[in-house]
């Protein structure tokens, strides 16, 4: 029983030193910043600030994955969106030692309404599932699956999570495909990380993102579009923005 309790010392030792460094007026000014975002609650620390707390309380540790998976739910499941984040920094820390079968308990988090806005949801997606999707083709396929969950945080993680992989040329053509999935759905979560993912492709073949776009011209979201064009010459993004999509 000696794991639970290192568990809960860490968690406790991460709480109580982020929870020294929180900044009512850094605070207000995230929360102009997160000011769409209802779910965030926030105390005002800076991203960097909570890495290196979570960075030199872990490196007198000697984590098995168990631990780091426990610890790091422990801190998302908080409410305090920094705490969430270092709960993230954590595992990124450790990704190393996590599997793609580990997509299940990260996926409970999302079900558990854990990871519920879109910066924890996006660094979650960009540090840590991104990883595993570039190991495993069984974590690829498993995370293009959570396109279909109703869950729209899930559905913005499947989307997310392929970002950094939007320039692998054997992988256009199939997130090209992944990305029309959600050419439906008008959801400001959906519709600008879809763009995101859009515009990342374009970068390394404009041309086939040129053609995906005109093709579904008639269905893609306004704010898709925009993101998706935002690299392109001036004068392309305004005629494609002049094609009637109506």
């Amino acid at each position: 029983m000696e794991e639970p309790a290192v568990d809960s010392g860490l968690v406790n030792k991460i709480l109580t030193l982020l929870g020294k460094l929180a900044d009512p007026q850094e605070a207000q000014v995230q929360k102009n910043f997160y000011k769409r975002d209802s779910n965030i609650t926030l105390i005002g620390i800076k991203v960097p600030c909570i890495r290196k707390v979570v960075k030199d309380i872990v490196s007198s540790y000697t984590l098995h994955k168990k631990s780091i998976l426990n610890v790091s739910e422990k801190l998302v499941s908080n409410k305090v969106h920094e705490y969430k984040m270092a709960g993230i920094i954590l595992l990124e820390l450790n990704k190393n030692k996590i599997i793609p079968s580990d997509l299940e308990t990260i996926k409970r988090w999302f079900l558990n309404d854990y990871i519920n806005d879109w910066a924890v949801i996006d660094t979650l997606c960009l540090a840590v599932i991104s990883s595993l999707v570039e190991q495993s083709k069984e974590a690829q396929d498993t995370v293009m699956e959570w396109r279909k969950h109703e869950n729209i945080y899930i559905k913005r993680a499947s989307i997310v999570s392929f970002i950094k992989h939007a320039k692998r040329k054997e992988l256009i053509d199939t997130l090209l495909r992944h990305a029309s999935t959600f050419l439906g759905i008008n959801h400001d979560l959906i519709t600008k990380a879809n763009g995101w993912l859009l515009r990342e492709i374009g970068k390394s073949n404009p041309q086939k993102l040129e053609d995906f776009l005109i093709k579904n011209i008639k269905k893609i979201p306004r704010t898709t579009l925009r993101y998706a064009i935002e690299k392109f010459p001036e004068t392309k993004r305004k005629w494609i923005l002049k094609i009637p999509y109506k």
